[in-house]
């Protein structure tokens, strides 16, 4: 489940998932490249990711299920093992609603 969404200046979407496997992605419209970061700590760029394949997969109630069926199809690079304690944190925070969802100059 989408939790945060983030867009960047270079046209970056970046989103925290509430999900037992998968925490973040970074989707960039422009390359195709979706970086996912996984729960454990593994961080995989997919190439190729269609915009609408993409948006599934971010709108889905359950990212796993739309990441099994349609990302992981795709060309994959390890990025190696992230630490993930910032991540999760931050998402706990916002889960909790000590945080706003939010921040100054972000936009939905």
């Amino acid at each position: 489940m989408l939790v945060h969404k983030v867009f960047q200046e270079d046209g970056t979407m970046e989103c925290l998932y509430k999900s037992s496997n998968i925490l973040t992605s970074e989707y960039n419209q422009k390359s195709g490249n979706l970086i996912i970061t996984f729960n454990y700590g593994g961080k995989y760029v997919y190439h190729s990711v269609s915009y609408k394949d993409y948006l599934r997969f971010e709108a889905d109630e359950s990212q796993g299920k739309v990441f099994n069926k349609v990302i992981k199809i795709h060309k994959t690079d390890n990025l190696g093992k992230v630490d993930v304690t910032i991540l999760k944190e931050r998402l706990n925070k916002i889960l909790n609603g000590t945080v706003q969802k939010l921040s100054e100059g972000d936009s939905e």
